[in-house]
């Protein structure tokens, strides 16, 4: 497969350890998919509340809120 020639790498100004100690925790990502209707949405709030009270920094990027607009 040939890499494309206008897809350019940027590095990070604030790297990822830089984050991690300012946060006191790793970073990572979680990705939930499934069917429509199949609860997805109400699993992520329960995981976000507990990672909340865990004193974890929490994003959720709901693909229903990007469709209504950020």
């Amino acid at each position: 497969m040939n890499k494309s020639i206008n897809v350019v790498w940027h590095h990070a100004t604030v790297i990822r350890y830089r984050r991690e100690q300012q946060n006191s925790h790793y970073s990572a990502v979680l990705r939930y998919t499934s069917l429509s209707g199949a609860g997805k949405s109400t699993l992520v709030h329960a995981v976000k509340v507990g990672l909340y009270f865990l004193g974890c920094l929490i994003f959720v990027l709901n693909s229903d809120n990007i469709r209504h607009g950020l």
